[in-house]
């Protein structure tokens, strides 16, 4: 079966509506819960609830759509993302934007495993690398345009963006119910029940623990916890930083004036957080595009890995001296760039030391790590903000500050050892999990 120019984007467009609708989240929703009296922590245990819901439900999602199908699980996992941002724009108490993150969470998990699927389903092998690489660059680019479309459309009230986002879902959600085919025949699928049972559910999340505790006696567990650490630092940042700025700066959601640097503009906060993580995403992909491999060609991936979280940890620190926009974004690059370097190369090396026969799991294991992160770090900075102000930030320097530490010792062990001797990943993991 051949993919259609119509089919292809409407594909696109499910995963750029997930990456969109999360790049529309970040910047306006601090505002939106401080409105209804939200605290950092607060919005932490709100990021860390959609990143948690990600990190079980994906897999699972994975395997539904290996037996009742992949349209269904899109046109799911469409309704339930419109559903949900529905939901917020209608919320007036913490209690609905939790239920909504919630919804959004389980139902937009299944979005990218069952696209992705579905392209495996009904591709050539020549095409597939191509349409795979289309959608990661989909994915990267909704990151972008998010913050973008977040802060124009907020000038009109907190809640449109919202509602933006949740008409442009069913827009989707219609094109996917009218243009995309069932890419598995019928004569494979099963009845729903037996796709979701609980035990199932459970087992895998079991499995998932396992595999990744069997992990870190492996070659490679020194750098899941480097993932680890980036993912956790990175996402304590994000779900804390609007927050700073509202305090250390002094923006808001009403249009006030900002210092730049010697300079000023007339900013409301999500128009400034906008930019924030417009530049964020902007720096990140320039880094991975331009330097990661030039840098891993002269120094090595390992090298480039503890030069990124040195950066990133320098630029922690140097944000709690910000007392203006301009250092505020300076900062920020810096932070962008030494995380910029580090995902992509982690990436590279944990591949580079796995058995070419279970590149997959190994790839499983290490999104699995930066989840988990993912999932740790809003609420633990949200009540290190609590607390204070600077000690998310503090914590997050401290953190991958000893990752770097630890990474070099490891590197000077196996220098001694003059060899890597039995690196790789998955047989080690096969064998203690049976």
């Amino acid at each position: 079966m051949d993919i259609k120019p119509l089919q292809l984007l409407v594909l696109t467009s499910a995963v750029f509506i997930f990456t969109l609708g999360f790049g529309i989240i970040i910047p306006i929703i601090p505002y939106y819960t401080r409105s209804v009296n939200a605290t950092a922590f607060d919005l932490g245990l709100l990021l860390a609830t959609f990143s948690f819901l990600q990190f079980f439900c994906g897999p699972l999602w994975g395997k539904i759509s290996d037996h009742i199908g992949r349209k269904p699980v899109i046109a799911f996992s469409l309704l339930g993302f419109t559903v949900a941002f529905a939901i917020v724009g209608l919320s007036n108490y913490l209690w609905m934007i939790f239920v909504a993150v919630a919804i959004g969470g389980f139902f937009s998990a299944g979005i990218s495993p069952a696209v992705l699927a579905f392209i495996a389903d009904i591709s050539r092998p020549s095409e597939r690398a191509r349409l795979m690489g289309l959608m990661g660059a989909v994915s990267g680019l909704g990151f972008i345009i998010g913050p973008f479309v977040s802060s124009f459309l907020s000038v009109f009230g907190l809640s449109v963006p919202f509602f933006a986002a949740a008409l442009l879902s069913f827009i989707t959600l219609l094109g996917c119910m009218v243009l995309i085919p069932e890419s598995i025949s019928y004569g494979q699928l099963v009845k729903i029940r037996d796709a979701i049972k609980p035990l199932s559910m459970l087992k895998m999340i079991g499995e998932t623990f396992k595999h990744m505790f069997f992990a870190l006696k492996t070659g490679v567990g020194v750098f899941l916890l480097a993932m680890l650490v980036i993912s956790f630092a990175i996402s304590g940042f994000e779900g804390t930083f609007t927050y700073f700025l509202m305090d250390q700066i002094g923006l808001s959601s009403v249009t006030s004036f900002v210092k730049v640097f010697d300079s000023g503009i007339n900013l409301t906060g999500p128009e400034a957080m906008g930019i924030v993580f417009a530049l964020m995403g902007a720096v990140s992909v320039l880094c991975q595009g331009l330097l990661v491999g030039r840098a891993i060609e002269l120094f090595g991936e390992e090298k480039v890995i503890i030069f990124g979280l040195m950066i990133a940890s320098i630029g922690m620190v140097l944000l709690l001296t910000a007392t203006e926009l301009g250092a505020a974004l300076g900062y920020i690059c810096i932070i962008s760039v030494g995380s910029g370097l580090v995902f992509p190369c982690l990436n590279t090396v944990i591949s580079r030391r796995t058995d070419h026969r279970n590149q997959g799991v190994a790839m499983g294991i290490m999104s699995s790590y930066g989840s988990f992160g993912r999932v740790l770090g809003p609420p633990v900075a949200g009540y290190a903000y609590v607390i204070n102000i600077a000690f998310p930030y503090a914590l997050s320097a401290l953190f991958m500050l000893l990752s770097a530490v630890g990474l070099i010792a490891f590197i000077l062990t196996e220098h001694k050892k003059s060899k890597v001797d039995d690196d790789m990943l998955m047989p080690e993991i096969l064998i203690k999990s049976r």
